[in-house]
């Protein structure tokens, strides 16, 4: 048996076995431990062995790609999304890709899957734009205006993280992947190997495309869906927020009228460069993990 199908077949038990709370309490015991020692200490300490059934997702997903679990304490894990979560950080990450594209700044781009070509034309050029001024573009992998961004920054040469709402042995790209953008892109995946996709899973990869970034576009939004509540979540993290500016006769003007009278600024429909750039700068007085407002937790503290 390998090193690699133990540990990641370890990390699905205990994901299977237990809330994503308790790992987090479990974890923070175990904080000053390198990557070798936490398998064993569950093993060990928790009783979690892996069975049948977690070795046989284990195996899936080393076929189809595999995958590099990232505990919360490991040195790794980004630092940003811990800071900003504090317990309601995802104990265990799946990650395929270039880890270190945590470590670049990302600027968020979000938006409806039934979008207008207003929003897909303004995503795709403020991904371009944001990507060749070496900022990463964080985003969802839904159809519309999340794929467009992801498109725009690798084909501009930049890099971008993708938060699926699907387990990692589940993730189909909604953009387009060239051959050489293995370095360019980061999957990261929340939930376990073999788990259900339910409603819930969206609204929780919603909270990490928004504690991850350092500001967000919405480039096209109706007045109900998810790209609301992940606006919700940018307010609540205390994220600069911006909405692309919709000629009149868009199909979803009043909309993004409400969200810049609720605070959002407003931004050009089409970028130009020193635009971006601009933008981008004013987003660098906050660029250390210490300065964002760790999520406020109604429950710290009344459970082991």
């Amino acid at each position: 048996m390998s090193e690699k199908l133990l540990e990641l077949a370890t990390f699905i038990e205990a994901q299977r076995r237990h809330t994503e709370r308790q790992l987090v309490y479990w974890f923070e015991e175990a904080k000053t431990l390198g990557k070798g020692g936490i398998v064993s200490w569950l093993r060990d300490s928790k009783g979690i062995v892996p069975t049948g059934r977690s070795f046989s997702l284990a195996e899936q997903v080393l076929q189809c790609g595999g995958c590099e679990v990232l505990w919360l304490h490991d040195r790794r894990y980004p630092a940003r999304l811990k800071r900003t979560l504090g317990t309601e950080s995802p104990p265990l990450l799946y990650c395929r890709g270039n880890l270190q594209l945590f470590e670049r700044p990302q600027f968020a781009i979000i938006g409806m899957r039934e979008a207008s070509e207003y929003g897909l034309k303004s995503a795709r050029a403020y991904a371009e734009q944001i990507a060749q001024s070496g900022w990463g573009v964080v985003s969802g992998n839904a159809i519309g205006v999340d794929a467009s961004a992801h498109d725009g920054a690798l084909r501009a040469g930049g890099t971008t993280i993708v938060f699926p709402p699907t387990p990692i042995e589940q993730f189909i790209p909604n953009f387009t992947p060239s051959d050489s953008a293995a370095e360019h892109i980061l999957v990261a995946s929340r939930y376990a190997p073999g788990s259900e996709v339910t409603p819930w899973n969206f609204l929780g990869r919603n909270v990490l495309v928004a504690a991850l970034c350092r500001g967000a576009l919405v480039a096209e939004t109706g007045m109900h869906g998810g790209t609301l509540d992940t606006v919700s979540h940018l307010r609540r993290f205390r994220r600069s927020l911006f909405v692309v500016e919709m000629p009149k006769e868009a199909p979803c003007y009043e909309a993004h009228r409400l969200l810049v009278a609720s605070g959002a600024k407003v931004v050009p429909l089409t970028p130009t460069v020193e635009f971006v750039k601009d933008l981008l700068a004013s987003l660098e007085v906050s660029v250390t993990p210490e300065d964002d407002p760790p999520a406020q937790d109604l429950f710290d503290g009344l459970f082991p």
